[in-house]
């Protein structure tokens, strides 16, 4: 089901795009009301309980492609199609997986989790531009809504030899631990931005906000930790975009 969204968002984006090569043939390169584009860079996620980041933040990439259309000079409405790499660091085994697969053995457990999600976001958004700087430059500000939809989940554990705490074995192991994880959120998107026009295109530089307003955790009450640590992800997106 998640590969026939991916296709058929990306498809959209592809119509959108051609409709874009008409519009720029029909109303020439200056003052287009529909452009496309792609956009990459960097994502900084963590998960949240109530608000609260109770995990380490990680790294990851994001790759899209998006369509704006320009109700006006100074306003913009756009869709877009995000592959996002979120997750985080440091997270407690039993918010993952059931508690009878914790222990390995009586004497082998997981004590830590990295998890990574591969996800499809899918924001819909309005941008609200300032006049120019020097001609060249516009800032705007960027607020929306963006529907991410987990297409993986993988978690890559520390094991720790009961009795010694402090000392790793030598290697970790990496499961797929998609089931636990829900496969919709929804959240609120805030940013800024700027855009920096040429003769023919459109350069971006943008950092949002996302806030997760939906629990992810998809592990049935969480074992003995229950509704305590239900969590979300926030992720923080920086990205450098074209535009034609």
């Amino acid at each position: 089901m998640n590969s026939k969204l991916l296709a058929s968002t990306l498809l959209m984006l592809l119509l959108a795009s051609g409709v874009s090569t008409q519009a720029q043939g029909n109303n020439g390169s200056s003052g287009k009301p529909l452009s496309f584009g792609i956009k990459a860079g960097g994502v900084f996620s963590g998960f949240t309980n109530h608000g609260d980041v109770f995990t380490s933040s990680r790294t990851g990439l994001t790759l899209g492609a998006f369509s704006e259309f320009r109700v006006t000079d100074y306003i913009g409405v756009s869709a877009e199609a995000n592959y996002v790499q979120e997750g985080a660091f440091h997270v407690n085994p039993y918010l993952v997986y059931p508690a009878a697969t914790v222990n390995y053995t009586t004497s082998i457990y997981k004590t830590s989790s990295d998890i990574r999600l591969h996800t499809l976001q899918v924001p819909l958004l309005v941008s609200i531009r300032a006049p120019k700087i020097n001609g060249a430059v516009t800032p705007k500000l960027i607020v929306g809504c963006s529907f991410d939809f987990i297409l993986k989940a993988t978690s890559n554990d520390m094991f720790m030899i009961s009795g010694n705490p402090d000392i790793p074995l030598s290697n970790r192991g990496t499961e797929n631990v998609t089931s636990s994880f829900e496969k919709l959120n929804i959240g609120p998107v805030f940013g800024v931005g700027f855009d920096f026009a040429s003769d023919n295109l459109t350069y971006m530089l943008e950092a949002r906000y996302k806030i997760g307003m939906r629990d992810i955790n998809g592990l049935g009450g969480l074992n003995s930790l229950n509704s305590q640590y239900d969590f979300s992800v926030n992720t923080l997106t920086v990205t450098f975009g074209v535009g034609f």
